[in-house]
């Protein structure tokens, strides 16, 4: 699995409707190839910028044809000298990218600075004590949001946390956004099943090769990709099926939503909706479609957008505890007498089986490749519709609904 490194530095608020009248912006060729943007509703003052928060530091090409997710790891862990207080190792800015990202695990890229902060600028709505924020809430307007900031900046991303707790990030309380002048994995994946949506000619529709449960969508008919958008979400929103544990609602309480994430390519407007449901149950209270508790050692924390699009933002935990686990794959050290990292053993006791080969000079790497594999697992995890052959004909059966009522 290649390797890269990911650029970092500051936060600016910059409200919605301001944004819209702003008649400049960075180009793409004025914009840095690796630098991401937060855009979200802006909660304190902005930071000041970092005298190195410019630098940019070479980074690996991944191979096109080989889509993984990435793994963050804290940056103390990989640049202990340089590394911010252990409060900032690791941690989120906004609603969701680390401060202090490190070494990304598989094709996608990750990038580390001096001052191990990622670059951000966050959007809101915009609010005053007599005109507060709207609350969080995915419906046909955001799509028009979308596409707006894609007129603008369209070398960026744009996407959306989703709108119900647990699957819905950190922030539920107004509106906010997030993107960036990035590729992450889950763009570069490819649609495995197109479909048609009768009535809507100008729209391209598929399921996307990712571990989630993706629809992807592509128009260069901005208003038809819209309007085929909130169509999938209004059907999704009260969709069941039983057989996979999806239910739009129990006891009044809904459970169906999407992360929308929108982007050119070309001249045609793309936007995937991740499927998203946040029930849970007796077994697992943190939620259904959520990491499995096995895999709690490593990721416990709900999974918002930028890990949805293949990046994971990993606690701060793992910054200390993460050497020692490289130290103890190849000594055989007994960890269970260690409170902190007690819940580790299983799995590495699992690692050392895969690799006897492990020593020194190489433990640090298997156990990135490793924990690579745990969030592929994580992202598995959440989607709604699983990848086996009964998640995909369940899959379909979504897209028959969706097809059968389009207009």
């Amino acid at each position: 699995m290649p390797f890269a490194s990911y650029a970092g530095s500051y936060s600016i608020g910059v409200p919605y409707a301001s944004m819209k009248e702003v008649k400049e912006f960075p180009t793409e060729e004025e914009a840095s190839p690796e630098e991401v943007l937060v855009l979200e509703a802006p909660v304190s003052e902005p930071e000041s910028v970092p005298a190195d928060a410019s630098e940019e530091v070479p980074s690996a090409e991944a191979d096109p044809s080989e889509v993984v997710p990435s793994v963050v790891v804290p940056f103390a862990a990989v640049v202990p000298a340089a590394a911010p207080s252990a409060e900032a190792a690791g941690v989120t800015v906004g609603a969701g990218v680390a401060v202090g990202a490190g070494v990304a695990v598989g094709a996608g890229v990750a990038v580390t600075s001096a001052s191990g902060v990622m670059d951000t600028a966050w959007l809101s709505a915009g609010s005053s004590a007599e005109k507060p924020q709207p609350a969080m809430v995915i419906d046909a307007a955001v799509f028009e949001k979308l596409f707006d900031v894609l007129d603008m900046l369209p070398h960026y991303f744009i996407g959306s946390n989703a709108d119900l707790p647990i699957v819905g990030g950190s922030i539920l309380s107004h509106e906010h956004f997030q993107g960036g002048h990035y590729t992450f994995a889950m763009a570069k994946a490819p649609v495995e099943t197109p479909f048609l949506l009768p009535n809507q000619p100008e729209v391209q529709a598929g399921i996307v090769k990712w571990p989630m449960s993706v629809i992807r969508l592509q128009s260069e008919n901005r208003a038809a990709l819209a309007t085929a958008c909130d169509h999938v979400l209004t059907q999704w929103r009260t969709y069941t099926d039983a057989e996979a544990e999806i239910y739009a609602e129990t006891d009044g309480t809904p459970h169906n939503t999407i992360t929308p994430i929108a982007r050119m390519r070309g001249k045609l407007y793309e936007c995937d909706l991740v499927l998203r449901n946040n029930r849970t149950t007796a077994e697992r209270p943190l939620g259904l479609f959520h990491p499995n508790p096995s895999l709690h050692h490593i990721k416990k924390e709900n999974i918002g957008l930028i890990e949805v699009m293949g990046l994971a933002v990993l606690p701060a935990r793992l910054a200390g505890e993460l050497p020692v686990l490289a130290r103890a794959l190849y000594s055989d050290a007994d960890l269970t007498q260690t409170d902190s990292l007690r819940s580790h053993m299983p799995w590495l006791e699992k690692v050392r089986t895969r690799h006897p080969e492990a020593n020194a000079e190489n433990a640090e790497t298997i156990i990135q490749q490793e924990i690579g594999a745990v969030f592929e697992q994580v992202l598995l995890d959440a989607g709604v519709f699983k990848r086996t052959d009964a998640g995909k004909a369940q899959f379909l059966r979504f897209v028959e609904q969706v097809r059968s009522t389009a207009d």
